[in-house]
């Protein structure tokens, strides 16, 4: 079950982006799609490879692996790209 997370903030223009904690079934549902959409290629890429490397044997896997890492991984590639969370960005603005 996803629960509403933390909403980041862009660290140039302040746009919010709202993120989930739980069980992604976007991830869950649309894999490597969801991936690309969201940024996550090189887990997209490493998707890809496993899916080929098992003749698609492991896709089911993947797909419930994804859904609990999923809201996970993006949060953290925001964090990475320098969003900032809602205390950081009300101290940079005051």
């Amino acid at each position: 079950m996803s629960f509403k997370g933390e909403v980041l903030f862009h660290p140039v223009n302040g746009f919010e982006e709202k993120t989930w904690d739980g069980f992604s079934w976007p991830a869950f549902f649309f894999g490597i799609i969801w991936m690309v959409i969201k940024g996550l290629y090189a887990h997209a890429v490493i998707s890809i490879i496993i899916s080929i490397a098992t003749a698609g044997f492991a896709i089911p896997v993947l797909w419930i692996v994804y859904g609990f890492i999923g809201n996970g991984l993006y949060k953290k590639s925001l964090l990475k790209k320098g969003y900032l969370t809602k205390l950081q960005h009300q101290q940079v603005h005051i």
